[in-house]
């Protein structure tokens, strides 16, 4: 596996209890908490995120930040960075992520369907152990992206250099994949059978 760079978060963090919608929040401990109201354009740096549910998360950047056992479902970023972030047993299902940029990136246990990560550029990125069914993966500049058993079916991966990355532990049934993004990647015996037959070919 690639050697990520983990996020960057001091030992002792402030403990707040609400968020007061300034542009940026540092090094901060948020925990237990469900928002209700829009959350939107504010810079997390340093920060730790746990038990926490957003209703309307939208257009924010993450850094040096670990979320845990959090719900960003529905949440949507524009043009947005987020660097050195772990993502652990969170739910991200329906979440849209268009232009953004991903730098030192770990998802992991984490519900993901029917996600859309489209036109990012993404650079050291792990998923792990996760649910990303009917995922929409296009148009993307990828460099080291690592997947090991995860459910990617009827997942949808367009226009992506994915070279040397590895779907032959994870579950690939029912994508579609053009050749630009599948050239160079590693299958399992049966998953290759799968991808042939995508292309129109027949085997004797």
């Amino acid at each position: 596996m690639n050697k990520i760079i983990l996020p960057k978060i001091k030992k002792k963090l402030i403990d707040i209890k609400y968020l007061d919608f300034n542009s940026c929040v540092e090094n901060s401990a948020i925990e237990n908490m469900i928002f209700n109201n829009n959350v939107e354009n504010i810079e997390f740096n340093g920060c730790r995120f746990k038990n926490v549910s957003f209703k309307n998360l939208k257009d924010c950047e993450f850094i040096d930040v670990i979320i845990e056992n959090c719900n960003l479902s529905n949440s949507s970023f524009i043009d947005k960075g987020f660097h050195r972030v772990i993502f652990k047993n969170c739910n991200v299902m329906g979440c849209s992520f268009i232009n953004c940029s991903f730098n030192n990136i770990i998802i992991d246990k984490c519900k993901g369907s029917f996600a859309n990560i489209s036109n990012c550029k993404i650079n050291n990125f792990r998923i792990i152990d996760s649910n990303f069914k009917e995922l929409s993966f296009k148009n993307n500049n990828c460099k080291n992206i690592e997947f090991y058993n995860n459910d990617f079916t009827n997942s949808e991966f367009i226009n992506s250099n994915l070279k040397d990355v590895d779907f032959s532990n994870s579950i690939i049934d029912g994508i579609k994949i053009d050749t630009n993004s599948v050239s160079g990647i590693i299958v399992n015996d049966i998953q290759a059978l799968m991808l042939i037959s995508l292309f129109g070919i027949k085997v004797k």
